[in-house]
């Protein structure tokens, strides 16, 4: 929902609070956004590492870059930024490298502060971590999802099977012919 939506005269009728304008509603988020990368500045150590993915939302291609680290050995993660691209036609690794630095500048850090990154182990992932000098902890969900659809590949024609049966018994009526089918002498 935009910000704008606070001047919608109906919006406005449906909220128990004070009426506020999005002009000052605007001002006050932009004031919250400074005290808040105030705050995650003073607790970020020297030495950290970085977390980011990407996906596409319509046309709009965004990444979430996250700083992790330790605070009283206590594992913090913290959001940095949500963002597209700043060169919306560019998806490279220098294009995430760029958007990598100017977040970690917001916060007064320069790139040399990660120790290593973690991420999906796609190209652009790895050239990021080889281009910025850094290992690359790759995303082990994502490794399962590889095995997992190399694996499925070699069944594929009765993966199709069994999904065209059971696409079949969804009816009630196939359903229950199967109900009283006996299967494999059971």
């Amino acid at each position: 929902m935009p910000i704008e939506e606070v001047d919608n005269e109906v919006t406005r009728a449906m909220s128990r609070w004070n009426s506020v304008s999005s002009k000052t509603l605007k001002k006050y988020v932009a004031l919250v956004e400074r005290e808040v990368e105030a705050a995650i500045a003073e607790e970020m150590p020297e030495s950290k590492g970085g977390m980011f993915d990407g996906w596409s939302a319509g046309s709009t291609y965004y990444v979430g870059i996250y700083a992790d680290y330790m605070v009283d050995d206590l594992a913090q993660r913290v959001l940095l930024a949500l963002a597209s691209l700043l060169d919306g036609n560019d998806f490279g690794a220098d294009a995430h490298i760029a958007l990598i630095i100017e977040t970690l500048a917001v916060f007064g850090k320069d790139p040399g502060c990660l120790r290593f990154i973690v991420g999906d182990n796609c190209a652009t992932n790895q050239a990021i971590a080889t281009r910025m000098g850094l290992p690359l902890v790759g995303c082990a969900s994502h490794r399962l999802n590889l095995a997992i659809q190399q694996y499925i590949s070699e069944h594929k024609a009765l993966l199709c099977q069994a999904n065209e049966l059971m696409t079949q018994l969804r009816t009630k009526k196939n359903s229950a012919s199967l109900g009283s089918t006996q299967i494999f002498g059971l």
